[in-house]
């Protein structure tokens, strides 16, 4: 017996029916209508990411976040940019 799911289809899969449902919430399926409804999506959370559309296409947006006493917390505060990664010639483990 397995609890988990293994790969990311099933989780991509769930966010496809979630922003297909999200455009049809406004009740109307005609095709024209379902389209316009897809383009104005805009923030939807889906389980691997929020979503949108923009100039047709979908786009996604991720955030690398950890759990700390049962809150998530994003993970981008106190990293290095990118100015601070060494470069070949500063990089003392070069070879």
């Amino acid at each position: 017996f397995q609890r988990t799911l293994v790969g990311s289809a099933p989780s991509i899969g769930f966010d496809a029916a979630l922003l297909l449902l999200e455009a049809l919430r406004v009740g109307r399926v005609e095709p024209e209508a379902l389209t316009r409804s897809m383009e104005r999506l805009s923030g939807v959370e889906g389980a691997t990411g929020f979503f949108s559309v923009v100039d047709g296409r979908v786009v996604r947006h991720t955030e690398v976040v950890r759990i700390n006493d049962r809150v998530t917390v994003p993970e981008t505060a106190g990293w290095p940019g990118p100015e601070a990664a060494p470069t070949p010639a500063t990089d003392p483990n070069r070879f």
